[in-house]
């Protein structure tokens, strides 16, 4: 319950009072659909593949290990690119606006992530490039990005 309550106030609740979700429902659906494919490198790929034995260390290292990690980095193609159609098609500064709103926010946050098992992730594409660029150069992201403590990761 406290699960499910938490992740419908950070995707739900809390974007739409804050405005972050776009002016219509079909700017909020392509939010939605960047949030969810965003998710599904990082829950799919990253937590299980990736991060307990490369952060964690709670296993060894697999076997296939560079497999895992290129199944990884093509996952990620595919979602940058199926995100780069609809930033393109939308003709905006990021992907749904002008400014940065959800799914900048899930998307930019998910691919800091996944650098672990993908330390080129930002520059994979042109545009995550260019995305990743633009996000960095939001003043508001990058006084976080400066005044952030250091990851151990």
């Amino acid at each position: 319950m406290v699960c499910c309550h938490s992740q419908m106030l950070l995707q739900d609740m809390w974007p739409k009072k804050l405005g972050l979700v776009g002016n219509d429902l079909w700017e909020e659906a392509l939010h939605d659909t960047v949030v969810e494919a965003s998710q599904d490198c990082v829950n799919t790929y990253a937590v299980p593949n990736i991060y307990s034995w490369k952060v964690f260390k709670s296993t060894p290292a697999p076997e296939n290990a560079s497999e895992l990690l290129e199944a990884a980095k093509n996952k990620w193609v595919k979602v940058l690119n199926y995100v780069e159609s609809i930033a393109t098609g939308r003709g905006k500064k990021y992907i749904i606006g002008d400014t940065p709103g959800l799914a900048e926010c899930w998307l930019y946050a998910a691919m800091q992530f996944c650098k672990v098992g993908c330390p080129e992730l930002p520059g994979l594409t042109p545009w995550a490039k260019k995305f990743t660029e633009n996000m960095e150069a939001d003043p508001r992201i990058a006084k976080h990005l400066a005044e952030r403590p250091e990851s151990n990761l």
